[in-house]
């Protein structure tokens, strides 16, 4: 069937990419973003990497949103101690931010 040949080509594709030397995270992200296009994946590619599982609502999710927006207040009153000391705990949290000028956006590490 066609499955059976998509899973057998994406493990040749992990193979190759493993051989040549990348991460778990990055092929993960190759993978995730490769099924969003081909639309594979039922639910959002960000909240994807951010829950685990594409449904937000968990009690850390919510933690994790309190903790991004208390750094952003700490920087705009320029507490850029606090808001790295923040930014530690989420990193401790496996958290990784990316900041932008849209705002700040999270994903699992």
């Amino acid at each position: 069937s066609v499955l059976v040949v998509v899973v057998v080509q994406k493990s040749r594709e992990i193979g190759i990419l493993r051989a040549m030397g990348s991460r778990r995270q990055q092929i993960l992200r190759v993978f995730l973003m490769q099924g969003g296009v081909l639309g594979l994946l039922q639910a959002d590619a960000l909240a994807f990497l951010q829950t685990g599982s594409g449904v937000g609502g968990s009690d850390e999710t919510a933690q994790i949103e309190a903790l991004i927006a208390a750094r952003a207040a700490a920087k705009a009153a320029k507490d850029f101690a606090l808001a790295d000391n923040i930014r530690k705990q989420l990193s401790d949290m496996g958290v990784v931010l990316k900041d932008s000028a849209q705002g700040t956006v999270w994903e699992r590490a």
